[in-house]
């Protein structure tokens, strides 16, 4: 990876890498940036977006149960997006403001249906027959998820502490697993939320 001076208000950093097996029977690549702006000492902000595709030809999917049990297997394609948030604030020294939110998406593709013949075959394709057609339901998924929380905290008096929280949470899962960045965004916020507050004070006794 690179990465910018750490010693500077605003820094960058940057990861690529990327994994491919034997015979091509997987192989994935991932981003990753994180960027971080600190313009003094109160206030401090982050960013780090994420993706990743990832290729499996040996994804199992079910058992068929006949007087020989089979096992079927297929090609997987993943794509993962996400990005954290975080935001820091100090209002005064006794006195703060934080928040966080990921927004998730993870999309499942199959394809390429096959049974297993010889597991221990010298080559990868000749451990498998291909399925002509797929006869059970379509397993292709998406799963979209964002969490988020506030916290206000106020230290009233020495060792006495206020907190004020705001969590909420949104989650879709469902059929389909082409990877659609601007859809899957507008289903996941149009989504119901979970929303939960809580208050926490904490009193110290001083003799």
């Amino acid at each position: 990876g690179l990465s910018s001076d750490s010693r500077k208000k605003f820094q960058v950093e940057i990861n690529l890498n990327g994994r491919q097996a034997a015979e091509n029977s997987a192989h994935s690549v991932a981003y990753a940036l994180y960027l971080t702006y600190k313009p003094n000492n109160r206030l401090s902000l982050s960013l780090n977006p994420q993706y990743a595709m990832l290729t499996d030809g040996q994804q199992y999917v079910r058992t068929v149960d006949d007087a020989v049990p089979s096992y079927i297997l297929s090609t997987i394609r993943q794509h993962i997006a996400s990005m954290s948030v975080r935001v820091n604030y100090g209002i005064t020294p006794d006195m703060s403001l934080q928040w966080y939110a990921l927004p998730y998406l993870f999309s499942g593709d199959y394809s390429d249906f096959k049974t297993v013949l010889n597991p221990r075959a010298d080559r990868f394709e000749d451990r498998f027959r291909k399925l002509e057609q797929y006869p059970y339901d379509n397993p292709d998924f998406h799963f979209l998820q964002f969490r988020s929380n506030l916290v206000y905290r106020w230290e009233y008096r020495p060792g006495s502490v206020l907190y004020l929280v705001w969590s909420q949470g949104r989650t879709v899962h469902d059929a389909g697993g082409s990877f659609r960045f601007g859809d899957y965004l507008g289903d996941l916020f149009r989504s119901v939320p979970q929303n939960d507050f809580l208050i926490k004070v904490s009193y110290a006794w001083t003799f």
